[in-house]
């Protein structure tokens, strides 16, 4: 239709601002949340917005509201009470060193959905896409270019093909699990687990090897725009890309957006390395920081909570833990 045509022809707009050097820019890391002060068109640069290369950039509708970018074009949305917009005009979205102009934002209210209210806006693989970027969690800081820092082909690496699809340009990577069953994965910045693995790839990627898993009751790891509360913890026998084999990997088992079409390879994966991926060569580097250290335990007390009504809630708890052997239940009131 017209409006299709419409919006993909706004999805492909944005003209990238290169820096004469690479752009380091330094983040702000609470828990797995990489934070950036981003201007929006000719504004400071006091906005914070996520780094997630699981997501559109994205503005807020309190901040698109309070520098009056009106919404344009409705986008087509999982959940009919949710309205998601673009920005009625293109706009410029600026980081320390690095700009991209001529770029239509999507305008949502997502406080409430993804529980981050500081955060006013997503920078996403659709602005990611015009620059190489390295991510490093250990200097906290990531680097913005037109190519590799030229010491990345110096140092052993680890170099894999990376897809990248239009319109949402999400990085993916192939990868084998358990030595044969042929899987990909997205690099997303945005979740916390070192690997998450759709629901309905359970049974052949745990259940037929045999590996030990826990179920949990209740609600403990849930996607937005997720129907299943399913979910467990295991370890995969193993997983390889390319050159890179891993053995023994603690893992989550959610549902997921998308119906699962991809696992999620999060911040305790990638904060491993430094993590290079070009987008503009659809090329991925991996350069270790040393050998590979993944939680033996994804577990502490096993137990999720929720502010209900002035009170605190239980909502979830993983079986086995001191939580359920305790005698906690979904539902409980803890006045402690």
């Amino acid at each position: 239709s017209c409006t299709v045509m419409s919006i993909l022809t706004k999805f492909k707009r944005g003209e990238p601002v290169y820096p004469l050097k690479a752009a380091v820019i330094d983040f702000d890391l609470q828990g797995h949340k990489i934070l950036l002060p981003v201007g929006v068109n000719a504004g400071d640069m006091e906005h914070t917005f996520l780094f997630d290369t699981g997501a559109m950039t994205a503005i807020s509708i309190r901040l698109a509201d309070s520098l009056g970018l009106a919404p344009g074009v409705a986008l087509p949305t999982p959940i009919d009470s949710i309205e998601v917009h673009l920005t009625e005009k293109p706009l410029s979205v600026n980081l320390p060193g690095v700009s991209v102009e001529d770029m239509y934002l999507v305008r949502f209210d997502f406080s409430k959905t993804f529980k981050i209210s500081q955060v006013q806006g997503f920078i996403g693989s659709n602005l990611l896409r015009h620059f190489c970027v390295l991510i490093d969690y250990s200097q906290r800081q990531l680097i913005l270019s037109r190519d590799y820092p030229e010491w990345v082909s110096k140092v052993p690496s680890f170099h894999l093909d990376m897809k990248t699809s239009f319109p949402l340009y999400f990085p993916v990577i192939e990868c084998t699990l358990n030595d044969h069953l042929p899987a990909e994965g997205m690099l997303d910045t945005g979740s916390p687990f070192l690997l998450v693995i759709p629901l309905e790839l359970f049974e052949e990627t745990i259940l037929d090897s045999g590996a030990d898993y826990i179920a949990a009751e209740g609600v403990m790891v849930k996607w937005p725009y997720t129907t299943s509360d399913d979910c467990y913890l295991a370890r995969l026998p193993s997983i390889s890309f390319g050159e890179l084999h891993l053995t023994d990997i603690p893992v989550v088992i959610a549902d997921l957006p998308s119906a699962g079409e991809h696992m999620l390879l999060g911040k305790d994966f990638l904060d491993q390395f430094q993590t290079v991926l070009n987008y503009p060569e659809s090329e991925l580097l991996l350069v270790p920081l040393g050998e590979p250290q993944f939680p033996d335990n994804l577990i502490s007390t096993g137990l999720k909570v929720t502010r209900r009504e002035d009170k605190t809630v239980v909502r979830g708890f993983w079986q086995g833990s001191s939580a359920d052997r305790q005698g906690v239940r979904v539902g409980d009131e803890l006045l402690e």
